[in-house]
């Protein structure tokens, strides 16, 4: 558990930043396109200025868009609802480090995942089992491997990893 990490805001901080090295790294620059879902950060230990940056210059990736309804995303969207047309069906890597248990219609989200990624291509997520006081929903770690594996994918890593928060020390 890193102790710089000072809030709850989804960050790719140095464990996820490990995982993604591990698992999503492609310095050949073969590919092209990740999207993350929601307006991620990264942790100003990683030192890098913006996602963007962060998955071009440490990871190869030549595009990066994210998807969010909050105006700060480069497709401003609702995941509660249906992405028009699903015209992303090329990401190497979908990245979701912390928005699923934000939105209402979870199972939409899921599907829309699954729809932008290439075959072949990654999805990496991280939600909270407990979130209280944080978000709608707990995901347990069953919902993701359930999901993509009853849809055609495959399990590389699945991972649970605990990070206790200030707001739980509080209750």
């Amino acid at each position: 558990t890193p102790n710089n990490v000072q809030n709850s805001d989804p960050m790719i901080y140095q464990f996820t930043d490990k995982m993604i090295r591990r698992y999503a790294s492609f310095p050949t620059g073969e590919h092209t396109l990740v999207v993350c879902i929601g307006d991620q950060q990264v942790c100003p230990s990683l030192k890098f200025a913006s996602v963007e940056e962060y998955f071009r210059s440490a990871l190869g990736y030549k595009r990066h868009l994210d998807i969010d309804y909050n105006g700060n995303a480069k497709i401003h969207h609702d995941l509660n609802t249906p992405v028009p047309g699903v015209h992303l069906t090329d990401a190497d890597l979908v990245y979701d480090g912390g928005t699923l248990e934000h939105v209402c219609n979870a199972g939409l989200a899921l599907w829309t995942m699954k729809q932008m990624v290439k075959v072949g291509g990654l999805i990496v997520q991280e939600s909270p089992i407990v979130p209280y006081g944080q978000a709608y929903w707990g995901v347990s770690p069953l919902v993701q491997r359930d999901f993509f594996r009853a849809n055609g994918f495959e399990d590389v890593a699945h991972i649970v990893h605990y990070r206790k928060s200030w707001k739980m020390d509080l209750m």
